[in-house]
Formats: structure tokens, sequence, C-alpha cells
């Protein structure tokens, strides 16, 4: 069995022929490049002794972990460091010569493991598999722009939209290290310094652990380390590759694009492996699409999963425009509502029926303990734990009311020690014990206040234009009118449905510090108090900017006085204009400027009157159950 075992990852990990890349790729700096052949500084030497290299990306960093790869605890190198300080020196200057590594020093023991199901090893590991390795790119961006280009899967001219959802198998152990190679010559980075890169990912080797005995020790060819802290920026190039690949294929071919209004055609979505490709039912365009992913996994090593592979229609896609996808690429026809990076993508009125299956605090929560178990819950497990669970869904989709209800009636039951048909004495409502502890309550928040919150940040990043998707709905719904002002109507999308019932609330606690003078003069709160509209009655507001009313970097007096009275042109005038920036978007209820949940939570709760004794008795000293059970006898 053990040969067997052995033989059958052996063949996994071989790669395949090598085949030259297809389209050029950006050339790296010239000065940028200088830097990456830099031996060990004295600034890396002292970085490297402060044992914060763990938390920190970059040149550093980079330097370091492709040495180290993390294989040892950061308690070790602080306890030990003036013992094995200028051997961990001496090795990464070796390595810098060009010097390979031991074999034994990658050495990796595959064990098979079976997977069990455990509620909340599910949530820590859901929790990991959605956090993105790219600075800057928020998950939600991705699933927001999905969820509106869904909603106009209906258009056809002539052709019917199709959304692809594509699955790549075991995307990091697959990918070619030659085509790495060739993407990183490609972009211009140094020779040498390519080969370090693949001296780092080349000296991978496996032994299989069957029945408790090691099988084999064998040589992989390809594919990336999971853990190893460059395999995300490898497989990053890796997917940029795939990317503008795509983007070179829509713009040679613009009748690719899907049906969709807006300023900004979508060609695709990519969040590390998970693909989404929306394009129309043509034919041609399927066929083209299809050749085009079978010469990227030949130059990749890359592999689409078919089984796992799907895309959908809109319900009035004809029956052989849906044959015609199935022929030409294989990938199994399904309906809506699909899942995409968690969360459930859906049309029309079908949120209660897609969040009854993706709600994990609905599935697991009556299970967590035991029958016997005393009906004080510990706050912070159901507080951090439970609650925290569909937190993920609520900051893109906004529930229905009866949603919310029935989830916060299962945090009350298992709070209160009531599940599985055992009942107790709830000593309080949910609504009461969303409080702080200092006002009567458990401090948690109400999943209706998250929706809320979220609901505001959503505010916030759409005026900011800080992403794609923010750009897209701009685009689409306030060509000729500012966003305050856009009327809504029931054939906009669950997004900006969303929107708009939160702009009135979020919108007065956002304030505008003038640069350019990009914002509007009249609807944009620039002025300090509220927007000018607001303050100075006339017929009708113009959609003129800021920097209508400016000239040569300073207030154009004349010009505001032939609208403005006197009092307010005197106060505008006095506005500083930061000259050659942009306008910058402040967040009023926050000390530095910037949104927070907690600020936009505190502006507009309904606070109740706090008492010193409330707090008194969460004292660190007591356990989080007799807290409770002291709360309990004040109600």
């Amino acid at each position: 069995m053990g040969s067997k075992t052995r033989d059958i990852f052996t063949l996994w990990y071989r790669s395949g022929d090598s085949v030259r890349l297809l389209t050029a790729e950006p050339v790296f700096p010239e000065e940028d490049s200088e830097h990456l052949e830099d031996g060990l500084t004295d600034e890396d030497r002292r970085f490297c002794a402060s044992c914060r290299l763990w938390r920190r990306f970059g040149r550093q960093c980079l330097l370091i972990l492709i040495v180290l790869r993390a294989r040892v605890w950061a308690v070790f190198f602080h306890t030990c460091w003036e013992i094995i300080a200028e051997d961990v020196f001496g090795a990464v200057t070796e390595f810098f010569r060009g010097e390979k590594m031991p074999k034994g020093f990658t050495a990796t023991t595959i064990s098979l493991i079976p997977k069990t199901a455990s509620p909340l090893a599910g949530v820590n590991t859901g929790r990991l598999a959605y956090s993105g390795f790219v600075p800057g790119r928020l998950l939600s961006d991705n699933v927001l722009l999905a969820q509106e280009l869904i909603h106009f899967l209906e258009s056809r001219w002539p052709d019917a939209n199709v959304v692809f959802k594509l699955d790549m198998a075991k995307a990091y152990d697959r990918v070619s290290w030659e085509f790495l190679y060739q993407i990183l010559q490609r972009k211009g980075f140094p020779q040498r310094w390519i080969g370090l890169v693949a001296n780092a990912i080349s000296n991978c080797w496996f032994s299989v652990l069957v029945n408790g005995e090691h099988a084999g020790f064998f040589h992989s060819t390809l594919g990336l380390r999971q853990g190893d802290p460059l395999s995300p920026a490898l497989f990053v190039l890796a997917a940029d590759y795939l990317s503008r690949g795509l983007e070179r294929l829509f713009a040679a071919q613009s009748t690719m694009f899907c049906h969709a209004p807006g300023l900004i055609r979508v060609s695709h979505l990519a969040y590390a492996d998970d693909l989404m490709i929306f394009t129309t039912t043509c034919r041609q365009n399927m066929e083209l699409l299809h050749d085009f992913m079978w010469a990227y996994e030949r130059v990749s090593g890359q592999l689409i999963n078919g089984s796992k592979s799907s895309f959908i229609v809109g319900r009035q896609t004809s029956s052989l425009q849906t044959q015609t996808v199935q022929d030409v690429l294989g990938y199994q026809f399904k309906h809506l509502p699909i899942t995409y990076l968690g969360v459930p993508l859906y049309k029309g009125t079908e949120r209660h029926v897609c969040l009854t299956h993706h709600l994990p605090a609905a599935r697991f929560a009556p299970g967590l303990g035991n029958d016997e178990s005393l009906p004080w819950r510990e706050v912070g497990l159901d507080s951090k734990c439970v609650q925290a669970t569909p937190l993920h869904l609520l900051q893109v989709i906004h529930p229905p009311k009866s949603v919310l209800i029935t989830i916060e009636r299962i945090f009350n039951g298992f709070f209160w020690g009531s599940y599985n048909g055992h009942k107790h004495i709830h000593w309080s409502s949910w609504a009461k014990a969303c409080f702080p502890v200092a006002e009567g309550g458990l401090g948690v928040h109400s999943l209706a206040d998250y929706v809320r919150d979220f609901s505001m940040k959503l505010w916030w990043r759409f005026r900011g234009k800080s992403s794609l998707w923010s750009e897209h709905l701009h685009g689409r719904y306030c060509r000729n009118l500012h966003p305050t002002i856009v009327p809504y109507n029931r054939n906009h999308s669950s997004v900006w449905h969303r929107l708009c019932r939160i702009r009135d609330v979020a919108e007065p606690f956002i304030f505008w510090t003038l640069g350019e003078g990009s914002v509007s003069f009249w609807h944009d709160n620039w002025f300090g108090q509220k927007p000018l509209a607001q303050l100075v009655h006339r017929d009708t507001y113009t959609m003129e900017s800021v920097r209508y009313y400016l000239h040569e970097g300073d207030w154009n007096v004349p010009r505001i006085l032939q609208i403005i009275p006197m009092p307010f042109a005197q106060t505008i005038c006095q506005i500083p204009i930061a000259a050659g920036q942009g306008d910058r978007i402040v967040w009023t209820e926050s000390s530095t400027g910037h949104f927070s949940t907690k600020s936009a939570w505190e502006a507009i709760r309904q606070a109740s009157p706090r008492r010193q004794l409330l707090a008194d008795v969460w004292h660190s000293s007591l356990r989080p159950t007799i807290s409770v059970f002291l709360i309990s006898k004040t109600k």
C-alpha cells in the first residue's frame, strides 16, 4: 500500500511539457529590480533580530522567509537569538550567493488524515478561506459587483448573457514552475533573483506517512507549497496572467462582453483561485473562450475542474442556447441561487430561501454545548463565536427582517439554555441584551444594528469611489444626478436598493475637504454645516462641481456672489483649498476621519441611562456566568 500511495503522489507532483507564454507581460521597473539583488543589509539584520518578520510584508520579509520558510517559532528566535544569529545570517548569505538548500530543509510529510465535521473548526476554516492575500482588496467588492451583474442576467441584445463560475482543481499544487519563471522574465525581474526564487520553490521533497511509516522520498516538479510566505505572491502572478489574457481576449472581441448597462464593462472577476466570467451565449464567443482556457491550462499547469465548474443563464434563455454552452465548454448548467466566495448570489426576492442555507449560526448553534449544561452561557462564546457567524453575509446582503428575528431567537435560546427541546426561563429578551454592559445589556449588538452599520459602510465606500463596484454603480445609476437625489424604482438591483435606504441616515456624517474641487457644489457637504442645497433655497440646483467656482487654486468670488447670499459667500471664501490634491472624504464621527462600524453604531443607536453598578457587575474578578446571574436578578 505504501508503494502505491507513493506512486500516486509522485505522479501528482510531476510537471508536464514546458510551453512558452502566449502573451507579453508588463516590464518590471529597472529601478525596483536593483533592490531585489541586494545582499543582507544592516536593516535586514535588525529586522530579523526583532522577530517581527512574521507580520511584515515587503523586501525584508522576502529576503529572510524565502530561506527560513517560517518553519520555526518566533519564540525560539527571540530566546536563542544571541546563539543562532550568526548561523542564520550565514545561511541567508549563502542562499543569496546561489547555494542550494539541503533536501531535508524543506522536506514535508504527507499525512492521510480523514476530515471530520466540526462546527467550531468550520468557522475558523471558513474565515481563513475567505481572507484575501492582495493588500487593499476586499472580498465584498467582488461579491457586490457579481450580484449587480447577476441582476442584469436577463438582458438580450441579441444573444443571452451567461455567467461562468470556474473551479481550479488544486490550484496551488498544479502551478508550473517553468510558467512562473517565464512570467518573471517577461516582467523584467533580474535573472539572479529569478534563480533565488527557483532555488526556494524547487527544493521541494515529500514522503507519505502510511500506517505510521514513511513511504518514499520523492521530488516535486510543480506546484506551490501551502503556507509558504512566498507562495501567495507567486500565485498572484499566475492569476494575473489569466486576468490580463481575458482582458485582451474581450478587448479584441467586444461582442464577448455581457449586456449590462453602465459605463464600465466587466469581463471577469477573480479573487484568489475563484473565477467568474461574464459573456454571451454566442457560439463563436464560446469557442474563443474554450480555446483561451485550454491554452492557459497548457501553459500554466492549471486544470479547470469540469465537475465543479458551472454556468448560469437567464430564465428566458432558450434551451438551444443553453445546449450550445454545454456542448462547447462542457460545464454543468445550474440555476440561481449560486454560491460565490461563500455568499449566495440571487435575483429577485429569493433572499429568505438563500440565507436559510447559508447562515452557519442557524445550522449549528443549537448543537453547541450539552443538555445538562447550565443555562448561563459564557458571554464570550455567545458574542464572539455564535453571533459572528453570519456577519460575513450581512456585509453584502440585506436579509429580510424575518430571517434576523429567527437567528436572534436561536442566539437568545442558546444563551439561556433553551435548545434541543429543553426550555429554560429567558430572563431577558435579546433586544434588551443588545446594549453595553453599563446600560444593562450584555455588550452584544443586534443583527439589525449590524445590517444598518454595514449598510452605512457600503454607502461610505460607494461615495468614496474606492472600488470597481462603486464606480460601476455610479456609472449605472448616477450619470447625470447626484447619488443623494437619484430616485429608486423596482427595476434597480438589490445592492442599489440597500444604498438608497441608508443614504439619508449615513450622508449627514460625511464631510469633504476640498482639493481639486470635483465634488458637487450644491449636494456635497464641504461647507461645514450642511450641503448648500439645504441652506440656500433655489428653484433648481445644477450639477456643477466646486471646480467651476475656483480660479487658479482659489475661490472665484464674483461668480460665487452671483448665486450665493453674502453671509454664506463670506464663509465659503474662508474655506481652505488643498491645491494639487484630490478631494478627501471624511467620516465626522471618527477622530481619524475614517469610517468604522463602531463609530456608526454609537452615532445613531438609542442609548439607555448608564449605571456604574451594572458596569461593576462585569468586573474581571467575576466569572461571566456569575455576572449574567446578577444581571438577571436586576430584570
